[in-house]
């Protein structure tokens, strides 16, 4: 994990939910099923990257292969909890 990036375990809540900005995909995960399947200290940059790479996006896709040069378009796969307090 990279200083500087938020952690798994460290996230609120019991479920992890995730809407993208761009497209209309959404989901919710347990948090304890998470934290199984990628460890606790997965930094929470990689793992909507990763998620959003599963849902079929392709910038996270090729963000994830080092394809995806900084300054363009961006995934728009978020945590909207962290971003509204709720």
């Amino acid at each position: 994990m990279s200083a500087g990036t938020v952690p798994l375990h460290r996230y609120p809540g019991l479920k992890v939910r995730l809407a993208c900005r761009s497209c209309p995909r959404k989901g919710q995960f347990g948090k304890a099923t998470l934290i199984e399947r990628v460890g606790r200290n997965e930094s929470l940059v990689t793992l909507r990257l990763k998620i959003a790479d599963g849902w079929g996006c392709e910038i996270a896709k090729a963000v994830m292969a080092g394809e995806h040069p900084p300054g363009s378009v961006q995934c728009g796969v978020h945590y909207p909890e962290l971003i509204t307090g709720r």
